[in-house]
């Protein structure tokens, strides 16, 4: 449950190039550290425009003044992005607040009246106007969530369905990361993982993740609805994150990609 700590994040030069997704947000007003009560969590989408490939990736957060490599916190690895990549940017929080600084030109953190609360975006309306592009001419494909045939048919759920996920179904991101040794922070890739094997980590309480263990110990015909695993992740962003901009009703990103 979130405790009473308003993290600001500093958000690196140049957030949506290879570089800026491999500089480090730095954290204040709150401890990274403390993975359930506290931590901030950032992914990003990185669209392909020519062929429709999505890859995800998850920049690492520091905290302000922890910021020696190799003691503090591991570098990070160095994405490759595809010719014309449009990135995607979103966050997360197990705080209560999180506002955004630094290079935020892109990003949309509250309205007039204040941050969202727990969840912040950047060139999102860019995104899923090349998302949707891909989808109108094939490149990207969402196969229907499939129907169960157990018991009274039904729609297979999917990570909009209040069935599987609580009342924030869409302020957060499934992004994790490692705690090493209690101190140093880590991208939760397959490499540290396996140089870290007593890293502790913590994903963000996360509708997709819920989904999933649900889904996997529900009576739900699983042949019927396994089409839904492999697009999960994308079935999130194009229709979870998209319908949760709209939920807070910023109108300038909306009129950009509705």
């Amino acid at each position: 449950m979130a405790q009473t700590q308003n993290c600001v994040l500093t958000v690196p030069p140049n957030p949506l190039t290879a570089k800026g997704l491999a500089t480090p947000y730095k954290m204040s007003g709150c401890d990274q550290t403390q993975f359930a009560t506290e931590a901030c969590f950032v992914e990003a989408a990185i669209l392909d425009p020519a062929t429709g490939a999505i890859q995800i990736y998850n920049p690492l957060i520091i905290n302000q003044n922890s910021t020696r490599a190799g003691v503090d916190f591991i570098t990070p690895v160095l994405p490759t992005l595809p010719d014309n990549a449009v990135v995607g940017i979103f966050f997360g929080s197990n705080a209560v607040t999180l506002t955004l600084t630094g290079d935020t030109a892109t990003c949309v953190n509250g309205d007039a009246n204040g941050v969202f609360g727990q969840f912040a975006y950047c060139n999102t309306p860019a995104f899923f106007t090349a998302a949707f592009t891909a989808v109108s001419s094939g490149l990207i494909k969402i196969p229907p969530p499939g129907t169960s045939t157990k018991g009274t048919p039904q729609a297979c759920p999917v990570t909009r369905d209040f069935r599987m996920v609580d009342m924030d179904q869409s302020d957060n991101v499934d992004s994790t990361y490692l705690l090493i040794n209690g101190k140093t922070l880590a991208q939760n890739t397959p490499a540290n993982a396996a140089k870290y094997k007593n890293a502790t980590g913590k994903v963000l309480d996360h509708p997709i993740l819920l989904l999933v263990l649900t889904f996997q110990n529900s009576t739900t015909d699983r042949t019927t609805c396994s089409s839904m695993h492999s697009s999960l992740q994308l079935w999130a962003a194009l229709q979870g994150h998209s319908k949760h901009l709209a939920s807070h009703a910023h109108q300038a990103a909306r009129q950009q990609w509705l």
